[in-house]
């Protein structure tokens, strides 16, 4: 907590002026996700079965994330320069694809025709937060088209994944409330 504290009055205080502010943002995103992606290596050692699975995927997703903003801090800290697209987009993808994975696999009770109604739930979901992400944002970044069609699917992928994170994430905390309502009940009853 010390060092989240730290780290927010450092930025908001700009102490050291730009280069220490882009420098402390750069190195603390490294060793934020450097720790979680150790944090779930170790849930996983610690588990079994679906649920050791699911903490792996977490772990894999977060160190992609990590090994992203280590190639980041190395573009703005050595080179001085912000590449889009670069290698490091490669790491921060791996996060959204292995998290969900990971949030699917965690083991909270379901059946094969929960997790297929899960899954088609998601996409609804997914679908009308896209709509929604296209009306607001992702359309401003399609119709220009500047740097090329890769460029700009790349662009289009971060709120995305953030779209897709998000539901799952969302549909994973329903199913594990509806399962604690479901053992209140039963266990007042």
């Amino acid at each position: 907590m010390v060092t989240g504290i730290l780290f927010a009055v450092c930025l908001l205080g700009r102490w050291g002026g730009e280069t220490t502010v882009l420098a402390v943002d750069d190195l603390s995103m490294i060793g934020f996700a450097a720790f979680g992606s150790i944090g779930a290596a170790f849930a996983a050692r610690s588990s079994c079965g679906r649920q050791r699975w699911a903490w792996a995927c977490v772990s894999i997703g977060v160190g992609g994330w990590a090994v992203g903003s280590a190639l980041w801090a190395y573009y703005e800290l050595a080179t001085q320069t912000a590449p889009f697209p670069s290698l490091a987009d490669a790491g921060y993808l791996v996060f959204p694809v292995a998290v969900c994975l990971g949030l699917v696999l965690f083991p909270v009770g379901y059946s094969s025709q929960s997790r297929t109604r899960m899954v088609l739930d998601g996409l609804i979901v997914a679908g009308a937060l896209f709509e929604v992400a296209w009306v607001l944002v992702l359309r401003s970044i399609y119709e220009p088209g500047d740097g090329g069609r890769f460029a700009v699917w790349l662009a289009m992928a971060y709120p995305a994944t953030d779209v897709v994170v998000i539901t799952v994430a969302v549909l994973d905390l329903q199913e594990a409330g509806s399962l604690d309502v479901v053992g209140e009940t039963e266990l007042h009853q």
